[in-house]
């Protein structure tokens, strides 16, 4: 069984963005799935642990739009 775990992105610089979570933090090389205002799915992944309940993530295409 899959939970959604929402969080919400604080910060994108080129294709590492920062994404806050409220509640647990996802692991380390989890995907994360961010609709884009164009109706497309952006996947990031997760790639550090920095603290403050957020996560750093790599985007694997543009972030254009975000």
């Amino acid at each position: 069984m899959t939970t959604k775990n929402v969080g919400k992105i604080t910060q994108i610089i080129g294709v590492v963005a920062d994404v806050h979570f409220p509640e647990e933090l996802p692991n380390i090389f989890n995907a994360l799935e961010v609709k884009m205002p164009s109706g497309e799915t952006l996947t990031l992944e997760v790639q550090q642990h920095i603290g403050g309940n957020a996560v750093r993530a790599v985007a694997m295409s543009a972030t254009d739009g975000l």
